[in-house]
């Protein structure tokens, strides 16, 4: 489908917006501050919740104000960099965004 599904719950842990593509399940995460949760455990919860097929990816896009976007930060920096299982079946990007 062409949906894109976004969390009322201000606790939510790890992302803003998940929505299906042609690679399996893209997730955002759109915050203005310098750094942003991006745990193992979060991600590896998320992961279980979408069942993804083999050949499917969880990609997870954290978006921050292109002027902040060279300081901002996961914490952990790589969460994926200890987890080789998440690391097969996630990307994780960094973006910027313009205001024009």
């Amino acid at each position: 489908t062409d949906s894109l599904y976004y969390s009322r719950d201000e606790a939510e842990p790890l992302i803003d917006m998940i929505c299906r593509f042609e690679r399996g399940f893209l997730a955002i995460q759109v915050t203005i501050q310098p750094t942003h949760t991006a745990k193992a455990a979060a991600i590896r919860e998320l992961l279980d919740a979408l069942n993804l097929s083999d050949n499917e990816k969880l990609v997870i896009v954290f978006a921050t104000p292109s002027n902040r976007l060279k300081n901002f930060k996961t914490a952990p920096v790589n969460p994926l960099l200890e987890h080789q299982d998440l690391a097969e079946k996630v990307e994780i990007h960094h973006v910027g965004i313009t205001d024009s």
